[in-house]
């Protein structure tokens, strides 16, 4: 019987319920987003990678616009669709969400009122490190995944070489036993054939 949870579902959990706890929000939408979060990432197995990343995209954008907007400190939840998509997808793919994820943090710039608001210079450069921070972790993770699957290509190929040459020894093996017999068959005929002749 195949067990529902895998032991990287029920790490996960214990991640997300850590978050919940630690939440600097202590709003029960917040930790509710989390906790969805949550689930997407466990049942990605059964929805399939696309949905799941496209899900995780929107709850991250409502997670965040909950928390803070701009100055949420769960600006970093982003990271769980651009990395799961640079171990799923190729550059363009990776390359897509990557794009979509930092237009969705940089979105909440439009919902700051100008006239009261305003982001001090300092900040600037915070905002610039938070959004380039998911490109890099996303070519980082695609780098890590190719070079991985590269690595399991070699493999499959070293293993498919081994088979090739194990069958080409049998081959050898039965041939040569089948050589030997021969041998000794024509042995024992040309014995009583020696002596027929005599």
């Amino acid at each position: 019987m195949r067990l529902p949870l895998r032991a990287e579902d029920l790490l996960w959990l214990l991640l997300f319920s850590a978050l919940a706890i630690i939440s600097p929000e202590r709003d029960a939408y917040v930790i509710g987003l989390l906790g969805a979060l949550g689930c997407v990432q466990i049942a990605e197995r059964w929805t399939g990678t696309r949905i799941s990343i496209a899900i995780k995209l929107i709850l991250c954008w409502i997670l965040i616009g909950e928390a803070g907007g701009i100055a949420s400190s769960f600006y970093w939840i982003l990271l769980l669709p651009v990395i799961t998509a640079a171990t799923s997808f190729g550059v363009i793919g990776t390359s897509i969400v990557t794009v979509a994820a930092s237009a969705e943090y940089l979105s909440f710039l439009l919902y700051l009122n100008w006239e009261e608001q305003f982001i001090p210079e300092d900040q600037f450069r915070e905002l610039a490190l938070r959004v380039l921070l998911l490109p890099v972790i996303g070519f980082l993770t695609f780098q890590l995944a190719r070079a991985r699957r590269m690595e399991t290509v070699k493999l499959q190929d070293a293993v498919d070489k081994l088979s090739r040459a194990e069958a080409e020894v049998r081959r050898s093996e039965r041939l040569a036993a089948l050589g030997q017999l021969t041998a000794g068959l024509a042995h024992e005929l040309r014995n009583p054939l020696g002596s027929i002749r005599t």
